[in-house]
């Protein structure tokens, strides 16, 4: 049930999208074809999508590759499609926001992931939009979803409106892809209301069920109740659809909106054949979701497996964990090659900064072997960065009791922060030389 849910929502995303871009900033009265059409503002192809599934793509690709949220890696994407066409239809960005091209003018020169424009006169609905792979990642976990929906909104639009939309659309999706009935979705009874806006709020209380004439601008207000209103008035992922594409301004968005949350509710298999054949890049949109699916399923898993060891082969400086730690030299100035050199690369010159601090105050002469001293990550995702020094297992006099010592020490660091989870690489087996056999015997005593 799960996966046909969690592809219909980035397909129904995609959909709309495409449905809806050659009608993009008309308005009403006028003919919507069941079919998709060329032409419009963008001079738009059969079955193409604009920047809503573009950057709908790039949070999702982000989220698979990262196994979780990072924001850095997210706006890195969207700055991609700007400037390469990453992720689109075609070999350059078209139809972008102007409070996005504003965030990532920003994002590029200050590297603050999290640029997004503050106020309401620039509540958009360009973080809205490309709202859905955060629910099909986080749908289980109202906590993190809560959470992940502000910080995808905030990297580019901060403004409490759209922050407050993504919130409530968010936990709408995610009840459908739980399989709630469309009466609960919409009786609100498992909404978290804490704190939201009274615009959002009006609508959470059902304005969108009022008989009045609705109008989808860029505002993230109009966007939000006019989705709701089709999903509330229609049986089908079609009729809804045609019906908000009919009321003109910003269709492609609105219909991309509308999409997430019909498609979730309906599921892939609802969305029609005529559309999902021509979407462009239909099988990448496929692909990307199933994976979004198995990362789904993937971080479900390893929640579950409490107190566990886990070995994988990857890039220790994108780990999903609270603290990673790195095997240093005794130097602690990121001199080193290997783990050393990658984890400093990484979170940049905030790590170095404390390690010489460490180094002048604390220890003058380096960090002894078998020592670990706690810093900031910097840039990257973690909290904190532990630094252990390792026994070099040809010349130490007691190498397995140093090397126990990295671990030892480490976790109670660890523990004193209050970190749930802990990174270790192979402390001591590149240059250091102790032997890997060594180390896991070691590890499992």
């Amino acid at each position: 049930m799960y996966k046909n849910k969690i592809v219909g929502s980035l397909i129904g995303l995609a959909v709309g999208d495409a449905l809806g871009a050659p009608y993009e900033f008309k308005k009403p009265s006028y003919e919507v074809s069941s079919h998709f059409v060329e032409g419009g503002a963008h001079s738009i192809s059969i079955g193409e999508w604009t920047d809503d599934t573009s950057m709908a793509l790039c949070l999702a690709q982000s989220l698979i590759e990262n196994n979780g949220f990072n924001a850095k890696d997210q706006m890195d994407k969207y700055v991609s499609w700007e400037e390469d066409g990453y992720f689109s239809t075609r070999s350059q960005c078209f139809d972008i926001g102007n409070t996005v091209a504003r965030a990532l003018s920003t994002y590029r020169r200050t590297k603050e992931p999290f640029s997004g424009i503050t106020g309401d006169a620039n509540s958009g609905n360009g973080s809205l939009m490309r709202l859905a792979p955060i629910v099909l990642l986080y749908y289980k976990d109202i906590n993190k979803l809560i959470k992940y929906a502000s910080l995808s909104s905030k990297t580019t639009h901060k403004s409490q409106l759209a922050v407050d939309a993504c919130i409530y659309y968010a936990q709408l999706i995610a009840g459908a892809v739980k399989g709630y009935s469309k009466e609960k979705l919409l009786s609100n009874e498992f909404i978290d209301i804490q704190d939201i806006r009274k615009e959002v709020l009006n609508v959470i209380n059902g304005s969108y069920k009022e008989d009045k004439v609705y109008k989808p601008t860029g505002y993230v207000i109009d966007t939000l109740e006019t989705a709701l209103m089709a999903f509330y008035r229609f049986n089908s992922f079609e009729d809804g659809l045609l019906h908000v594409i009919s009321l003109g301004y910003d269709t492609d968005t609105v219909g991309a909106v509308y999409g997430q949350l019909a498609g979730a509710f309906y599921g892939y298999k609802a969305i029609p054949h005529k559309w999902s054949l021509l979407l462009m890049k239909h099988d990448m949109i496929y692909d990307v979701a199933i994976n979004l699916y198995q990362t789904e399923v993937k971080e479900t898993k390893e929640h579950q497996l409490k107190d566990k060891i886990h070995i994988l082969v990857g890039d220790i400086t994108s780990i999903n964990a609270d603290v990673v730690v790195n095997a240093a030299n005794y130097s602690l100035l990121g001199s080193g090659g290997g783990v050393d050199g990658a984890i400093h690369k990484a979170g940049g010159k905030e790590i170095l900064k404390e390690c010489e601090f460490l180094r002048k105050h604390d220890y003058p002469d380096g960090l002894p072997t078998g020592e670990a001293v706690i810093t900031t990550a910097g840039n990257m995702k973690v909290k904190y960065i532990i630094h252990t020094v390792g026994p070099q297992y040809l010349y130490d006099i007691n190498p397995s009791v140093h090397l126990q010592s990295c671990y030892k020490k480490s976790f109670l660091l660890a523990e004193r922060y209050k970190c749930k989870s802990i990174a270790f690489p192979f402390i001591a087996t590149g240059a250091y030389a102790y032997p890997k056999k060594k180390l896991l015997q070691l590890l499992i005593k």
